[in-house]
């Protein structure tokens, strides 16, 4: 029974091990990420969610200019500011 729980408790640490390493690099890799670019100019960072649909995709001045969901073409209701 104690050989059960010692193994159990080192695979936990090897998966701790691997999780840290892996939110390591990704905090690492700064805002130029294209995962962090405005969908329409690729330029700035997106700041902007839309309502109702929710997409996270777009910069300020690109988000103002849109009718429709870049991503999923859904009709914009309202904006709504996301702080980094």
């Amino acid at each position: 029974m104690q050989s059960t729980i010692t193994s159990l408790n080192e695979s936990d640490n090897d998966n701790k091990q691997v999780f840290q390493s892996s939110s390591c690099s990704t905090s690492q890799q700064g805002s130029t990420n294209s995962d962090t670019l405005c969908v329409v100019c690729s330029t700035r960072n997106r700041a902007l969610a839309f309502v109702p649909c929710g997409h996270f995709s777009v910069c300020v001045p690109c988000g103002h200019g849109l009718v429709a969901c870049p991503i999923c073409g859904t009709n914009i209701k309202a904006l709504f500011k996301v702080y980094s």
